[in-house]
Order: C-alpha cells, then sequence, then structure tokens
C-alpha cells in the first residue's frame, strides 16, 4: 500500500489547478522584419471595442471550437486581425501558458 502510494506520486505530472475551467485564449507574437532585423508587430485595439479599448496588444482571442489547438486558434486570430494569409504564418516556437487572475489561460504562439 505504501508503495503504490508513493509510486502514484513519482509519476504524477505536475499541472496548474483550475487551467482546465480557465477560459481558453491564444495569441500569436509575430515576427517581422525590417531591414532584415526581426521585429513584433503589435496592434493598436479599436477605441470602440468592450475590453481593453485603445490597448497596444498582440493579435489573439478566445480558442473557438473548431480550432484543434491553441497554435491554430493563434493562426486564425493573425490571419483574422492582421490579414496576414495562415498560408504565409508558420509556426516557430510556442512559450509559456499564462493563467490569469480572471481564470483565462492564455498560451502564446510565436509565427514568422
Amino acid at each position: 500500500m505504501r508503495d503504490s502510494f508513493f509510486r502514484k506520486l513519482k509519476y504524477r505530472q505536475p499541472g496548474v489547478i483550475g487551467e482546465k475551467e480557465a477560459v481558453q485564449f491564444a495569441v500569436a507574437l509575430p515576427i517581422m522584419y525590417e531591414n532584415d532585423e526581426p521585429v513584433l508587430l503589435f496592434q493598436v485595439r479599436s477605441s470602440k471595442m468592450r475590453r481593453q479599448p485603445g490597448d497596444i496588444c498582440f493579435p489573439g482571442g478566445k480558442i473557438e471550437t473548431e480550432d484543434l489547438t491553441s497554435v491554430e486558434a493563434a493562426a486564425r486570430e493573425l490571419s483574422e486581425e492582421t490579414g496576414i494569409p495562415r498560408s504565409k504564418a508558420a509556426h516557430i516556437s510556442s512559450l509559456d501558458r499564462w493563467l490569469t487572475l480572471r481564470d483565462c489561460r492564455v498560451p502564446s504562439c510565436i509565427f514568422n
């Protein structure tokens, strides 16, 4: 019994409490080139938006049911918000997930 208990603990994968219940968002960090130097593309939210009007941010939004992964959601949002075709956005890597105080999970995906 004791060995079984410690074996379960030994192979348990840690997670984030509340992550599964959080609203799921995805953010794209698009790398563009200016004079052959990499730069991050930001956008300014419309002053007419309900949430965070006028904020400077990266393209992103809620993960929809048709999005199979956070990378797909980030690519969709990047295309919708900037007009960059999905075929021109190559996923390079994903960064750490961010769990906000408002129960939102936000993975960040780098595109080139």
